[in-house]
């Protein structure tokens, strides 16, 4: 059957042939099918096929598969003035939305089927597009799905199925959990490499974009389980169509591990982590109770509260999701000849419809997935919210690793910090902080002029250069350039709108882009960044001379200054400040009466007035 990969082919081929013989011949465990010189294999009860994303060898299984979703805009904003002729929108004279709704409503014949139609005009939840296997002139057009489109669809006139035309619509709304109200569309796991082939072919003949799309994302994700440790991926595209008619798209690629309360080294790491913080608290709390605690500790301390928690979040979510590498969503998407998309319908366990929700339909109706009359039946929304709240849980999880990514660089911040604090006991660093911390309110008026100057600069920007370059064609976007030339030095873009002559501009322009050209460097590059190396070094004198002052005062030698300072640090650290200061009194006033001794050692060794007299009396006086 074209290598289906879901649980209810039962041998047929996707053309509907159902005149396969069993042969006894068996492929991989099941039975071969034969029909003439086609054979098939039976996937009846077969597991759903894994898929991997870069190939098996990339051990990335993908999730369900890849899911497409799209959010659409009205056409008009108001339907009762637009029909009244009163359009008074921005730019209505350029918008034929208006005459074509009025075109439209004088064309249909007074009804419901008109009032619905005019309505849906107006709600962007309203079905659009068309089947691709009953479009004509579709590679996917099927004339036997034409004459059985009543087996797919709501024919009666005026049914919600309907378009202007009376043709079916191909795309309809439909809600699942943690995604907001829109069309989605799931090419998942069940369906063969031809089938999903087709669905991506369907959506391009079906009309899936057009001009009232606002916006379209795709999603995939997938689960690495290699080494040991699970990691869940999900990658993201966005596109979004603005209303200037350009179309923005961002990527989003994040990895998260999935960390469970059964993986006992990781969890014998959170509980040392946790038994560390906790002890850490403890004894910021005694320190402060003590008053011998610094502000830097207490947020170092919240800090590591904060990510702990985030840790002990992480693993709560993971040990309590549930995730399936595939969830049924559609009836019959591998084998149905049109409306592939059909939700999945109700069914009880036994294979047949519950009676609760057989009153009020009407018409025939098939029990096997993909039959007639399906559309009648109920939708089964038990893996729809199965996959929404999965999808739920990774963005849940992806969160809280963003969360713990960021309180951990600011766990790392506030260590350094701490370290510098302590550090300070260190002459240098302890300079250099003093520097920073006695220039922090020239450093922040210096911030605030040079935020006014790169807002003037980038509105010089936009005026002079904005209407031939792109990047300095809006305010905000000139601001972003400023910004960028500031730390980057890039100017490239300028110096080629500044010589290049093939640019039609008149010598007013091409001065001004020229000035423009040389101001940036010079006002940004020499001037400012001499204005901050300036500060710096003037509050570093500052302290420079100061130290030495203290120095000479000292009388000590700078050395034995440094060993103090360093010794009087680590003992306030090790609350030993008030010994330390005694030992280091004892110490000092043990040195002065060694100075006073030493100073009066000369006195005593010179002969007194007594020894004079004597050595005058005996003659000794003159041979001296």
């Amino acid at each position: 059957g074209g290598g289906s990969s879901g649980g209810s082919s039962a041998g047929r081929s996707s053309s509907g042939l159902d005149n396969y013989v069993v042969t006894g011949a068996r492929w991989g465990g099941y039975l071969i099918s034969q029909a003439g010189n086609r054979s098939s294999v039976n996937l009846e009860g077969a597991p759903v096929r894994e898929y991997y994303a870069g190939g098996p060898s990339s051990n990335n299984l993908v999730l369900t598969g890849f899911l497409l979703h799209q959010q659409r805009q009205a056409p008009v904003d108001d339907l009762d003035q637009c029909l009244a002729g009163e359009d008074d929108s921005r730019f209505a004279d350029f918008d034929s939305s208006c005459s074509a709704l009025l075109f439209m409503a004088d064309a249909l014949k007074a009804g419901d089927a008109k009032e619905r139609l005019l309505a849906s005009a107006a709600d962007p939840l309203a079905p659009f597009g068309a089947d691709p296997a009953l479009r004509v002139g579709s590679e996917l057009y099927n004339p036997a799905a034409v004459a059985r489109e009543a087996e797919f669809f709501n024919t009666t006139p005026g049914s919600s199925d309907l378009n202007v035309r009376n043709a079916p619509f191909g795309f309809y709304p439909r809600d699942i959990p943690g995604l907001p109200s829109g069309f989605p569309l799931l090419v998942d796991s069940s369906v063969d490499k031809f089938r999903a082939a087709q669905m991506w072919e369907g959506l391009v003949a079906g009309a899936w974009l057009d001009s009232m799309t606002s916006s379209l994302r795709g999603r995939l994700m997938s689960y690495n389980a290699e080494f040991g440790v699970g990691t869940l991926a999900m990658s993201e595209i966005d596109f979004r169509w603005d209303s200037d008619g350009s179309i923005a798209a961002t990527t989003t690629v994040i990895a998260a591990p999935v960390w469970r309360l059964d993986d006992l080294g990781r969890v014998v790491v959170m509980l040392i982590r946790i038994f560390l913080t906790v002890g850490f608290i403890a004894m910021v709390v005694v320190k402060a109770v003590r008053r011998e605690s610094f502000p830097l500790q207490i947020w170092l301390a919240l800090s590591m509260l904060f990510t702990s928690s985030l840790l002990a979040a992480i693993f709560a979510t993971n040990s309590s999701m549930t995730l399936r590498h595939f969830y049924l969503l559609y009836d019959a998407a591998q084998t149905a000849i049109a409306r592939w998309w059909l939700p999945l319908k109700e069914v009880a366990p036994g294979g047949e419809v519950l009676a609760e929700d057989l009153a009020g339909l009407e018409g025939s109706y098939s029990l096997e997935r993909g039959g007639a009359g399906r559309w009648q039946l109920p939708d089964n929304t038990t893996d729809v919210e199965g996959f929404g709240q999965s999808m739920m849980d990774i963005d849940r999880i992806v969160t809280l690793n963003k969360w713990m990514d960021v309180s951990q660089g600011l766990l790392v911040a506030m260590l350094i910090a701490v370290w510098l604090r302590l550090a300070s006991c260190d002459e240098r660093i302890g300079a250099i902080l003093t520097t920073l911390r006695c220039a922090a309110p020239d450093i922040a008026h210096f911030f605030v002029l040079l935020a006014l100057l790169l807002l003037l600069t980038a509105g010089m920007g936009h005026l002079l250069v904005g209407p031939h370059l792109r990047v300095w064609s809006t305010l905000d976007s000139s601001i972003e350039a400023v910004f960028k030339c500031l730390v980057a030095g890039d100017l490239s873009a300028v110096n080629v709108l500044a010589k290049n002559q093939s640019i039609e501009m008149n010598w007013a322009e091409r001065f001004g882009v020229v000035i423009f050209y040389f101001f940036m460097p010079v006002m940004f590059i020499l001037i400012m960044l001499s204005i901050v190396l300036a500060i710096l070094v003037d509050n570093w004198t500052g302290v420079y001379n100061e130290r030495k002052e203290t120095m000479r005062r000292g009388n000590d030698h700078p050395f034995v200054t440094y060993l103090h300072e360093i010794a009087s640090n680590v003992a306030s650290a090790m609350n030993l400040g008030p010994l330390y200061a005694k030992l280091r009194r004892c110490w000092r006033s043990r040195r002065r009466a060694a100075i006073r001794m030493a100073s009066l050692a000369p006195l005593q060794s010179r002969p007194s007035l007594m020894d004079v007299g004597s050595a005058f009396q005996h003659g000794q006086w003159q041979r001296e």
